[in-house]
């Protein structure tokens, strides 16, 4: 019974090791959807038997992985090897039924927690190699199986079915005001668990077909544009605002991180704002979150959408006009501006002590030369 209860006390480690090992494929993915997409040249599904058909077909393959990569890797977090390949086969019935990435995290639990169940089973010697080859996989995939099958399927499918209406149909409006205020609490960790928790359901709903086009519905690839944005705001508001208030307001290492988080920042790493945020974790936070709202509406008010499902500048390579990535870094520029300039406002200036300037001494050297020392 520890084990079990052990098992949900890890449970944000877990959904995270499966989140962590979608997110190559499914950027991956997203990126050959978008080029096929192009080079199609109708902004929809290319046609049939052409080059561009075959990227198109390719990169939903990676995003069709989400549920059995998913479901592989939580299992896998619970069950070590045994897990792995059980959770992998449970999670692709999850995609075929319709459950998708939810079916997924089910799929991965419930064989993680049947195998660690079934390793506490004794048997004699003679029999351990099977029970570890056979029968561990096999109860475990049947168990899960019917779980997702036939227990929880409807109810997942119908949640599934829900939320991608729901998406669908909501005004810009609507989509705005989610966006800018899911996108400012997401920076309340930095990158570390709510952002990530918040792109889940960016996930499910990037696994859904609208069949008017044969892609994600419009909605969803809007939201994700805009949480993919927000993400980077972070470090580049810690990055503006070393630049506006240089030394007045922060020590020269913290100058130098700025510059490192602006690279952090072009690259989607949200944890490039920690090390402020550690010295200064209200005013930080209060910033970097007005400028991930921010960021988020305009790039709504912009309409951007991305198939690619990576933090940053680099969701563009999933959008389907130059047009549409100059405004994504409109939004960003924007956002990092507001919080950036507002960060350097309300930040309290370096006590005097503390504010180290530059000094030049002249001294003579033994040959009688006059050396200029800087410190």
């Amino acid at each position: 019974m520890n084990d079990i209860i052990n098992i949900f006390k890890d449970f944000k480690k877990h959904i995270m090791s499966g989140v962590s090992y979608i997110i190559p494929g499914v950027a991956a993915g997203g990126l050959l959807m978008g080029i096929g997409i192009l080079l199609g040249g109708n902004a929809g599904v290319p046609n049939a038997g052409t080059f561009a058909y075959f990227l198109f077909a390719l990169g939903q393959l990676g995003i069709n992985a989400m549920a059995p990569i998913g479901g592989g890797y939580i299992a896998f977090s619970i069950a070590d090897k045994a897990g792995l390949i059980p959770g992998i086969l449970v999670g692709m019935l999850a995609q075929s039924n319709g459950t998708g990435f939810i079916g997924g995290i089910v799929a991965g639990f419930v064989v993680g927690v049947v195998v660690t169940l079934l390793q506490k089973v004794s048997v004699p010697k003679n029999l351990r190699t099977m029970k570890d080859l056979i029968f561990v996989p096999a109860l475990a995939m049947l168990v899960a199986g019917v779980i997702v099958e036939y227990v929880l399927g409807g109810i997942i499918n119908t949640f599934t079915v829900w939320l991608t209406a729901l998406i669908s149909n909501m005004s810009t409006s609507s989509i705005l005001l989610i966006a800018m205020l899911t996108s400012a609490l997401n920076q309340l960790d930095y990158g570390v668990f709510i952002s990530k928790a918040g792109t889940v359901p960016m996930a499910v709903l990037l696994g859904q077909t609208d069949p008017t086009t044969g892609l994600p519905p419009e909605n969803a690839l809007i939201l994700l544009a805009a949480t993919l944005c927000a993400q980077s705001i972070p470090p580049l508001v810690c990055f503006i605002s070393t630049l506006i208030s240089g030394r007045k307001k922060y020590e020269e290492e913290d100058i130098e991180l700025g510059r490192t988080a602006l690279v952090l920042s072009l690259c989607g790493i949200t944890e490039g704002a920690i090390p402020f945020a550690m010295k200064d974790y209200l005013r930080t936070t209060l910033c970097c979150s007005l400028g991930a709202s921010i960021a988020a509406g305009v790039a709504v008010a912009f309409k951007c959408k991305t198939l690619v499902m990576w933090s940053g500048p680099i969701c563009t390579t999933g959008m389907t006009s130059f047009a549409m990535v100059l405004e994504f870094f409109v939004a960003m520029i924007v956002g990092g501006v507001v919080g950036g300039v507002l960060l350097s406002a309300i930040k309290k200036p370096l006590d005097k002590q503390e504010v180290k300037e530059d000094v030049e001494a002249k001294i003579t050297d033994n040959e009688g030369s006059e050396v200029t020392i800087r410190f």
